[in-house]
């Protein structure tokens, strides 16, 4: 039987491997649909407003970045943004997008190549949940933080339909999601303090298997659930009940570094 180590180690690999091979530049991207109604749309806004609420004026740190598209879309409000990733094809792409004030480097998100206490925030959205031994990474961006910084860290929920659906796929990444009580505890140990947690995604949006989730999987739930009510997509409202929350796929923990 394989150790939880090299069984960690070979789903690093492998993941890093497909992400090169299998995933393209346009699949990356934020801007693949100009549909400012699509739910991926409106998602990409709350985002935003985050990275704005914490991080302007600020040094902020994009962790596995991609092709750097929340760095450029940030570059009026931020003091400056570097940009990290360990895809050496999606920091190719981002480098050529040339802005003053933003950087972008291939490293790997467990061992950053800059001092303790350098950024005001660090945000990482869509990735982490691709990365095994997660406590490790949340570690470093303590480590990376100033104090009374803030990080924004999206993880993702192994006990969701979403889950099951990543599982139908094998050709795509193999899926490092982990269970609320997990997320709770590496934060703790990394000496975070939580002041936010959101909830979305209560149900996949894509995809076609397994055949027996097929009827929540149709695309007429995700057109009902991008619908706002009082400013925000249903789906929001929904995932954060006391106990859908807990099976809502996408979990986004905002937390303070207080040391």
């Amino acid at each position: 039987m394989k150790t939880n180590l090299k069984r960690n180690e070979e789903i690093g690999i492998l993941n890093k491997k497909k992400y090169e091979e299998t995933y393209s530049i346009e699949q990356i991207s934020i801007n693949k649909t100009l549909n400012e109604n699509d739910y991926f749309q409106k998602f990409v806004k709350i985002r935003l407003n985050w990275i704005k609420k914490y991080g302007q004026n600020k040094e902020v740190l994009d962790l596995c970045c991609g092709t750097g598209d929340y760095l450029l879309k940030s570059q009026s409000f931020i003091k400056r943004g570097i940009g990290v990733d360990f895809s050496q094809k999606m920091i190719k792409n981002a480098m050529s997008k040339k802005i003053t004030n933003i950087e972008f480097m291939n490293c790997n998100a467990k061992q950053i190549p800059f001092k303790e206490k350098t950024f005001d925030l660090i945000y990482s959205f869509s990735s982490l949940y691709y990365i095994p031994e997660i406590e490790k990474v949340i570690s470093e961006v303590s480590r990376l933080l100033k104090p009374g910084s803030v990080a924004i860290l999206e993880l993702g929920n192994l006990y969701s339909l979403n889950t099951i659906t990543c599982k139908a796929y094998p050709e795509w990444a193999t899926p490092c999601h982990i269970t609320l009580k997990h997320m709770k505890q590496i934060v703790k140990e990394a000496r975070l303090k939580i002041i936010e947690w959101k909830a979305f995604q209560i149900l996949p949006f894509w995809g076609d298997n397994p055949k027996w989730l097929k009827p929540l999987l149709k695309p007429c739930w995700k057109i009902i659930l991008q619908e706002e009510i009082s400013g925000k997509m249903r789906d929001e409202w929904i995932s954060e009940l006391p106990l859908l929350r807990n099976f809502a796929f996408r979990q986004v923990v905002i937390c303070k570094k207080t040391f």
